[in-house]
């Protein structure tokens, strides 16, 4: 199947990536009454970005669109290449919406209310990062980028059992991530010892002929990874205890 990537005029998905971040430092030097304004405000033009790549996405044939690629560390073929197709831009589109909801109903938050919005701000750039990336380190960079305000805000603003179910939320996610990261690895050597390439980029890693059982092993390994952090039976004993203890936005 032939790949087609459409660049954006404007780097719409960094710009989606990027508005929150920035803004999560704004949050940071303002007034704790400003925090909550700034994070909806923000989320708003997340999604309006978002609505607006939607709107004009372009669904004939298999496109990634709102392509981006720009060298990362080149000496290892490590680039921050992000894009969306279809199904990641609905995502991305939901990602959006979910955290304008987020904020709107974050009430009742006593303690630390700057460092709570600065964590959903991080966290909102980070879903949407994983959501977009086409390199895989990029991606696991943002998929672990979401672990540390997960953490914080199931640890931090939770209820009576929080720390337990931080805890046990933060050694499942570890151990899944650790599986991911050794699949990750294993794929980017196997891909420099057949091609003799450098490079994790997926549309690279897709042209892996890859034997059977080693096949097998990356597959079982990084599906292990994402079946905890889902998560998925048998590994979801993490989840009841973390969604009872978190707060209402979380």
């Amino acid at each position: 199947m032939t790949v087609e990537f459409v660049r954006a005029d404007i780097p719409l998905i960094s710009i989606s990536i990027i508005i929150p971040i920035v803004a999560s430092f704004i949050v940071f030097f303002a007034n704790k009454k400003l925090a909550k304004p700034i994070s909806i405000i923000t989320s708003i033009i997340v999604f309006i970005i978002s609505s607006y790549m939607l709107l004009t996405y372009d669904p004939t044939g298999y496109k990634i669109q709102f392509y981006e690629k720009y060298t990362w560390i080149p000496q290892f073929g490590i680039s921050y290449e992000v894009g969306v197709d279809a199904l990641s831009l609905t995502l991305v589109w939901l990602t959006a919406l979910s955290f304008v909801a987020a904020f709107v109903w974050s009430t009742n938050i006593e303690k630390r209310i700057k460092e709570y919005f600065i964590a959903f701000l991080i966290l909102e750039a980070a879903c949407i990062g994983v959501f977009v990336a086409f390199d895989l380190v990029a991606f696991y960079v943002f998929w672990e980028v979401m672990l540390i305000p997960m953490f914080l805000i199931i640890g931090v603003w939770g209820y009576a059992e929080r720390i337990y179910a931080a805890t046990k939320f933060f050694i499942y996610t570890f151990f899944g991530s650790l599986f991911l990261l050794i699949g990750v690895i294993g794929m980017y050597i196997y891909n420099y010892m057949e091609n003799d390439i450098l490079s994790t980029s997926y549309f690279d890693l897709l042209k892996l002929h890859l034997p059977f059982n080693l096949e097998l092993i990356f597959f079982l390994l990084l599906a292990l990874g994402f079946a905890i952090k889902v998560p998925m039976w048998p590994f979801h004993t993490w989840l009841p205890a973390a969604h009872v203890q978190a707060p209402t936005a979380g």
